[in-house]
């Protein structure tokens, strides 16, 4: 981050082909989170096949570059590659004595992967990994209950429309206050909390009031009737616990997490999840979730972990948060990670 400026200007272009970036960044501060998420390999190489200065002044130049970034993850043993095809457009100012980035395009062309050793689905459903509280990759082993004496509650605003024997449902309006709750909640081994609204489809007070307010007010209730549950909460990529996004979506999904660490359940699991992908027919919110669902098939395979279908990401938390551990266990899992945990999964359903 030291060799941009503090007013970079920072754009990712997912297809050169579209005039619409992926990413726009303005300051430094910025682009905290995307070297932050270099992190997640356990080696990056970068090998530069052009690099050229188009102008060059006393304290301006523009520049380009090509090159192939290769990025090697480790999961329970198993090495896998990715390759990206970069194409970088940069402009660059002297300060100090010192070349800096003012601006950096950045194209990504395309991207594979592939595996050093066995397939990963070849694994047992055993264990997952995903990051601790402090962002250390953890991983923690899975022990299944009997199943036999199960019993599903279904809390919500409507009638999820399911005819079964098994679920009860229990329709309760306002979320901000969840007093009424307390006998549905009473017992629960695990609860796995999804309620939210898309950005843009209501005010900013109310969409915090929906992502932090209505959360604490359930926690709050759920930990009085059952203090020894587990907390499985659909919270969201890019979530800032910190509070420094500029982006309020992210804020709050970091507060609303840090308010569930705070409170005291002895399991709690942060999914953070990209772009969810409706299984089934909806009417989309907006032009983005339109244009989203549309290039989806695309989008699968250049950029895999910043995917998860629905079902598989609802057939992740279900199967964590009813996994009996015995221990205190705080986990952050990113869409990798909620795609790792998936696929041992399908061996076992399908």
């Amino acid at each position: 981050m030291a060799l941009f400026t503090a007013d970079t200007h920072f754009v990712v272009y997912m297809n050169a082909k579209d005039p619409t970036p992926y990413m726009d960044l303005h300051t430094r501060e910025a682009l905290a989170p995307v070297f932050d998420d270099l992190n997640k390999y356990a080696a990056t190489t970068h090998f530069v096949g052009q690099s050229t200065i188009f102008t060059l002044t006393g304290t301006q130049a523009t520049g380009e570059t090509y090159c192939l970034a290769h990025h090697v993850t480790v999961d329970s043993g198993k090495r896998r590659i990715m390759i990206a095809s970069l194409r970088y457009l940069d402009k660059f100012v002297k300060a100090n004595g010192q070349w800096l980035f003012a601006e950096r395009l950045l194209y990504v062309d395309w991207r594979k992967s592939a595996r050093f050793h066995d397939d990963k689905r070849r694994q047992k459903a055993n264990g997952y990994r995903g990051r601790d509280r402090n962002g250390r990759r953890i991983r923690a082993p899975l022990r299944a209950r009997e199943r036999g004496s199960w019993s599903v509650t279904a809390i919500g605003r409507a009638k999820v429309g399911i005819s079964h024997r098994k679920p009860k449902e229990v329709l309760h309006r306002d979320f901000a206050d969840c007093s009424a709750l307390t006998g549905a909640l009473s017992g629960q081994d695990a609860v796995i909390f999804c309620l939210g609204a898309y950005t843009g489809s209501v005010s900013n007070s109310e969409l915090r009031k929906i992502t932090v307010d209505y959360t604490i007010a359930f926690a709050r209730a759920l930990r009085g009737s059952s203090p020894d549950a587990a907390f499985a909460f659909l919270s969201g990529n890019g979530a800032d616990p910190t509070g420094r996004s500029r982006m309020p979506f992210a804020r709050y999904k970091g507060e609303a997490e840090k308010a569930l660490l705070a409170a005291g359940f002895p399991r709690v699991y942060l999914f953070r999840p990209a772009y969810i992908y409706p299984v089934d027919p909806r009417r989309e919110p907006n032009f983005n979730y339109r244009l989203l669902r549309a290039i989806y098939p695309a989008f699968r395979v250049l950029f895999p972990n910043q995917v998860i279908p629905a079902d598989d990401l609802a057939r992740a938390m279900v199967d964590v948060a009813l996994r009996d551990r015995g221990e205190h266990l705080e986990l952050v899992l990113e869409n990798r990670d909620i795609r790792a945990l998936v696929e041992p999964l399908q061996l076992t359903t399908d």
